[in-house]
């Protein structure tokens, strides 16, 4: 293959946001250089997590969509639900389906999703949308964004991005492309590739800003009780605030054979919902710009508040890069008690959030 440098200019039909792929082609490379330039300015001092959403957000950024991080994952409804059972740590997920697809749909982007069927059928699959500019979210148990290919596909170096695993940046070789992720699972629809194309782009409109208010105040407020050994809404979250209290329950149980993982309900399960408190606070603050007739000032302030207790867990009994001093911090009932007052201090200002909210509500819009 000759060397050539492939420029793509897109510029949005306002003229506000330019996006320019830079995808280099030389002695079997084909990789998207700028991959992060559409979303590395976005450095928050709290992050929002939760890993599908924040693949798909840089897709559909890198795809010539102005929208902020906290819209977006606003608007797909996550921040509306909160899931909490101590042994089944997977039910922070359950909804990933259903978000994805809503937040594309009123992004104004198009999904285009391909189950390949091989290896090597999504390795074509990869060199294909990545020579026309287009990264691809790749399904895995944390999702990742692949940007990059370089070699033949008997010797192929996948490049991938992902904010917890790769924030930088990973390359995998054929042997760690079939180990790491065609074979983790069995089931196809987890094998599913997406890429993302620019539709009606997006526009924050009333309805939609009050919609996601509602959905909001719905999930959390009226989400309550417990279902299957699974709580939701307010009710999931003053249950984890009890059996952190409680000497009963051990939470550094960690069994990989039998899916059981109570370590992550102080780490991605629940980093994963409450940061959702950031992403709808910042929201209505976006709101509050664009239709400042609109009164949620109190409704963002004891949101504000409740994001300051959920950050004094953190500090008291949240993850750490030290794993060992981790894992004692959780094993300490007296931390663990500290920390649950915190979440019960949240869960204050949540109730003070969602009555002021719920007045705005009724109040005849």
């Amino acid at each position: 293959m000759t060397s050539e440098n492939c420029i793509l200019f897109y510029i949005d039909f306002l003229g506000v946001f330019c996006v320019i792929s830079i995808t280099i082609k030389k002695g079997g490379i084909l990789v998207l250089t700028d991959y992060m330039r559409a979303w590395q300015h976005d450095d928050p001092t709290l992050k929002i997590e939760y890993g599908p959403l924040d693949i798909l957000w840089k897709l559909v950024r890198y795809s010539g969509v102005d929208i902020s991080r906290a819209a977006f994952f606003s608007i797909s409804g996550y921040p509306s639900t909160f899931f909490y059972s101590r042994d089944v740590f997977w039910v922070y997920d359950i909804l990933r389906s259903e978000v994805i697809r809503k937040a594309a749909n009123l992004s104004g982007v198009n999904l285009k999703a391909f189950t390949p069927e091989s290896i090597d059928d999504a390795l074509n699959f990869f060199h294909q949308s990545i020579g026309r500019g287009v990264p691809v979210y790749a399904s895995w148990f944390e999702p990742i964004l692949v940007y990059g290919l370089e070699g033949s596909s008997e010797r192929p170096s996948l490049k991938w991005h992902n904010s917890v695993f790769a924030p930088d940046g990973l390359s995998w070789n054929r042997e760690d492309i079939e180990n790491n992720w065609w074979k983790w699972t069995e089931e196809s629809s987890m094998r599913v590739l997406l890429t993302v194309e620019k539709g009606s782009g997006y526009k924050l409109t009333r309805a939609t800003f009050i919609s996601v208010l509602r959905e909001f105040h719905e999930g959390m407020k009226s989400g309550q009780g417990e279902k299957n050994n699974t709580w939701s809404g307010f009710d999931a979250i003053r249950t984890y605030a009890a059996d952190m209290k409680n000497p009963e329950i051990d939470f550094t149980i960690f069994d990989q054979e039998s899916k059981l993982n109570r370590v992550a309900w102080m780490d991605f399960a629940i980093y994963s919902q409450w940061t959702q408190f950031i992403a709808i606070r910042d929201f209505i603050q976006e709101g509050i710009e664009v239709f400042p007739e609109l009164k949620l000032t109190d409704v963002r302030d004891n949101l504000s508040e409740v994001i300051y207790h959920w950050s004094e867990w953190e500090g008291k009994i949240g993850r750490l890069s030290d794993e060992e001093l981790f894992i004692r911090r959780i094993a300490d009932l007296q931390i663990r008690i500290h920390a649950a007052l915190s979440v019960e201090r949240s869960l204050d200002a949540l109730r003070r959030a969602l009555e002021a909210l719920e007045n705005f509500l009724k109040g005849g819009l």
